[in-house]
This record gives C-alpha cells, sequence and structure tokens, in this order.
C-alpha cells in the first residue's frame, strides 16, 4: 500500500523522485531545513582529483557556520540503486583526493569565489563573526575532516550496512516527498527523517573491514574448502548453461550478466558465498515465477533495483544445483542483453 500524508483531513500521496537529479533540487531548496539556519550549501562544480588520478565529484557540501564551524560532504542517492556500490566508491574516492593538499585549496577557492558572487552567503558569513577573514576561516574549516551526509528518499536494511564501511562519520536523512491528490507537486510537503551514525573504528569513525569483506577472492579464502569447491562448480555451470554471459567478481560479490553490456537490465545473479553455504539474488516477474520447493525469499531491490522483484535462495550441496538453475533461468530469460 502506497504511503498516505494527511494533513487537516488533505491526503497527500507519496512521490518518488524519478533520478537523484529531483532529490538534489529539494536539498538545494530546503538544505536550512537539513542542516539548520547557520548553514550554507554549496556545488561542487570542479572535479576532484587526487594526485593517483582518482576522480570523485560528490553532490555538494554544507558549511555549518555554529555553533563550532565545522564543514559536511552531500552525497544523495535513490534507494533503487545499488548503494554499496554507488556510495563506498564515491566516499573512499574524495576522502584519497583530500589527502592532496592542492585539492583542498580547490575545494576553499571554489567556496570562496562562490561567496564573492553571493551576497546573501557573505552576509551569513559577517552575522557569524567569520567575514572579515573569509579566505583564512575556509581554509581552517576546510583543513578539518568532514561528516558525510547521506540523504536518500527511503531508508533500506541495505543501507545499514554501507554505513558501517564508511572512513567518515556519517548523518543519514531520510527525504520523502508528498503531493496533495489532485492537484499534483504544485502544492506539496516534504518529511525528514534524520539520524547520525557514528561507530568506533579506524580514524574518522568508519569501522575496519575484516579482510574477508573486502573482495571476492579474499572470501573464498576464507570460506570452507567444501563450499570454495561448491560455489566454483555454480558458476562453471551457469557459465557453461548461458554460454553468451560475462561474469566475474565485484567487491566481495560474483556478477553474472547476461551479455557484455553490464547494467542493471543485463544483470541476473548475483552470488554471495557464506562459510558454509551459496546464496544467489535473482529478479523475478511476480506474475510468472515460480518456486515449487519455496526455496526463495523476497528482498527490497539491492542488485536489481526496484523495477524488478529480488528474490534470494542459498545452495549448500551439489544435489542442489539443478533447481537452483531452474531458478536462476527464469531471471535470466526476463533479463536484457
Amino acid at each position: 500500500m502506497d504511503s498516505v500524508f494527511l494533513v487537516d483531513g488533505v491526503r497527500y500521496k507519496l512521490c518518488k523522485p524519478k533520478t537523484e537529479e529531483e532529490l538534489q533540487a529539494v536539498i538545494k531548496e530546503h538544505y536550512r531545513d537539513l542542516f539548520g539556519q547557520d548553514s550554507i550549501f554549496f556545488d561542487f562544480e570542479p572535479k576532484l582529483r587526487s594526485e593517483a588520478g582518482i576522480g570523485s565529484k560528490p553532490d555538494g557540501c554544507v558549511l555549518i557556520l555554529s555553533p563550532k564551524p565545522r564543514w559536511i560532504v552531500v552525497e544523495t542517492e535513490l534507494a533503487e540503486h545499488p548503494l554499496y556500490e554507488h556510495i563506498i566508491p564515491q566516499i573512499s574516492k574524495f576522502v584519497k583526493a583530500l589527502e592532496n593538499p592542492q585539492n583542498r585549496r580547490s575545494i576553499v577557492e571554489t567556496i570562496y569565489d562562490e561567496i564573492g558572487k553571493d551576497p546573501f552567503k557573505k552576509v551569513l558569513l559577517e552575522k557569524s563573526g567569520s567575514g572579515h577573514e573569509i579566505y583564512k576561516f575556509l581554509n581552517d574549516v576546510i583543513s578539518t575532516k568532514p561528516s558525510i551526509a547521506i540523504i536518500i528518499d527511503e531508508k533500506t536494511t541495505e543501507l545499514d550496512e554501507v554505513l558501517g564501511m564508511l572512513p567518515l562519520k556519517a548523518e543519514v536523512t531520510e527525504l520523502r516527498t508528498f503531493e496533495r491528490e489532485g492537484v499534483g507537486l504544485g502544492v506539496h510537503a516534504h518529511l525528514l527523517s534524520m539520524e547520525e551514525f557514528e561507530k568506533e573504528g579506524v580514524e574518522g569513525g568508519g569501522k575496519e573491514l575484516p579482510e574477508h569483506m573486502k573482495s571476492w577472492e579474499a572470501r573464498l579464502r576464507w570460506v570452507t574448502p567444501e563450499n570454495r569447491e561448491l560455489a566454483q562448480k555454480l558458476i562453471k555451470r551457469v557459465e557453461t548453461e548461458f554460454p553468451s554471459t560475462s561474469h566475474g567478481p565485484r567487491y566481495r560479490w560474483y556478477y553474472f550478466h547476461k551479455s557484455r553490456v553490464r547494467g542493471l537490465e543485463s544483470l541476473f545473479a548475483v552470488l554471495m558465498i557464506n562459510k558454509r553455504v551459496v546464496s544467489v539474488r535473482i529478479k523475478a516477474d511476480p506474475a510468472k515465477f515460480k518456486d515449487a520447493q519455496k526455496w526463495t525469499k523476497k528482498y527490497k531491490g539491492w542488485f536489481f533495483g526496484r523495477k524488478h522483484e529480488e528474490r534470494e535462495f542459498s545452495v549448500s550441496t551439489t544435489e542442489q544445483m539443478d533447481y537452483a538453475m531452474e531458478l536462476i533461468r527464469q531471471s535470466y530469460d526476463i533479463s536484457r542483453g
């Protein structure tokens, strides 16, 4: 059932953003509601690069003027996207870029130039007592470690895992938009749900990952020999039955695409290897999907987005492989390559 927001008896229905740009536009309009009245939002137009040439362009940053000056890097996401693949690489690249003093100077100069073009932002700085030496103030703030603001249209269980892997303290906001029934977005309301996330661990509040959480290869070394062999047999079986597929490890999972085009539409299976079982995520057509043995469970779209129903099942013996292939084939058949 769709969410409905009631205001004095008037019904507002949930309006999900179709793109991240739509969500970003709401953030720019309401950033003071999100971050406080003593905050200023800045776009990051230039792409920042580390000394190693790793590119990263966050969605923006927020300067908090009081009570204690600090800065926040803003990352906007849609829940239907594969959050791990979007957030972890983006933030990790940005943190790496900040190790380069030239990149920090670029951020300072970008913000300084924007303040010079915007009298409103300059007045805010002056009211906070920071307007006399703006460049020095910015340089002092940007030299500190930022926190991360993740703004998403819907919180998911997958987001919790992502948060535990971030190298910086994170502030998470679920931002949902409701439009008035019969009128549309011309009359709307926003519902904000905020929480702060911080875990002890490596410097910056992030959590140091164990080795087996870092890659598929490390995970294969961590599991039992029997389960490693089972995973390799299943990969070979899929490769044999669907010879036109492209496949390989990504992070700590193993992806199968229907063709050489590696997108959400061509993705049809993801292997997740645990200590003693191999779990498989597939996409399903609810109207046609058949699971006579009732192996599968439904999950919110993590790997396949929200356009498809996502299901998971586990394999622990080679005798189960024939039925596993029946389930995987259904996902293969509805995928486009």
